[in-house]
């Protein structure tokens, strides 16, 4: 892919075992150790009581949408367009955003499910729409 360098993520001390989770094809989030609040994107201390200790505990990777976007316009040479972002509710509450894949008609709360891709060395979260009975 001659100049379509994909963007790598971000990693610091309080996203690294995310992504280490990915690379293992895992989707895992933070919860709380004192009120069990889940959170992600992983941070240092609760929103919800503040309190810095958590857990990863893994998530199933299904959800629904509540939001999306097609882009019609490139921004950078990685994504050629048109693509979609979805912004998914997972089943355990926690919402996270990745690309759609695969096609299909997007539709409030239509059912995904999580796929990792391999981009670059890197997993990028990206979700399938799940046919009924997925």
């Amino acid at each position: 892919m001659t100049g379509r360098t994909w963007p790598a993520p971000v990693v610091g001390a309080d996203t690294a075992p995310f992504w280490e989770h990915a690379r293992a094809g895992e989707l895992r989030a933070q919860r709380c150790t004192d009120c069990g609040a889940l959170r992600l994107p992983p941070g240092p201390v609760c929103p919800a009581c503040f309190a810095p200790g958590h857990e990863w505990v893994a998530l199933s990777g299904r959800g629904e949408v509540q939001s999306w976007v097609e882009y019609h316009r490139q921004y950078h040479p990685a994504f050629p367009v048109p693509y979609t972002v979805v912004l998914v509710e997972l089943a355990e509450g926690p919402r996270i955003e990745g690309l759609l894949a695969g096609g299909g008609t997007v539709t409030w709360r239509a059912p995904v499910r999580l796929v990792w891709q391999e981009r670059e060395g890197h997993p990028i979260p990206t979700f399938e729409l799940a046919g009924a009975g997925s």
